[in-house]
């Protein structure tokens, strides 16, 4: 026999057992489970798709506006007047930078911006940049932090 010195392996010999493929069982199929035929069983409770709400401290130190200080002298632009406190939420706090108001002796609210040295310099910033979105601002001078009209 001229094969008398060949060695017999078997499948068990080449492949480890962890690595034995199984074609007859689906992919998964130890962890497979199968649906419930029961609509009707009792069912764990879905998770909450509902994102939960919480309070947040919110910084509300930009809306609030600055007093003209007493030794103020110079020009700013009123862009607003009004008889009664602007609420918090008013546009104008979000839209403008050092807003400053002044309580005026009539009881008037004037809410103003910029700081200018004289009254050209103010005036040429309200026409180019103010004049569209606020027809009735003005320019006012003051002097030792009082209004001079």
């Amino acid at each position: 026999m001229p094969f008398q010195n060949t060695i017999e392996a078997s499948f068990r010999d080449t492949v480890p057992v962890l690595e034995q493929e199984t074609f007859d069982r689906p992919f998964g199929a130890a962890e497979y489970t199968p649906h419930a035929s029961n609509p009707f069983a009792e069912k764990e409770a879905a998770p909450s798709k509902i994102i939960p709400t919480f309070k947040i401290e919110v910084d509300t130190s930009f809306s609030q506006v600055q007093k003209i200080p007493k030794e103020y002298s110079g020009f700013k632009i009123e862009i607003k007047a009004s008889p009664e406190p602007l609420p918090s939420g008013h546009d104008i706090f979000f839209q403008h930078g050092n807003l400053v108001v002044d309580h005026l002796e009539n009881g008037v609210y004037s809410y103003l911006v910029g700081n200018f040295r004289s009254a050209d310099e103010a005036n040429a910033f309200l026409l180019d940049f103010l004049a569209k979105r606020y027809p009735e601002a003005k320019v006012v001078e003051y002097g030792e932090g009082g209004r001079l009209y």
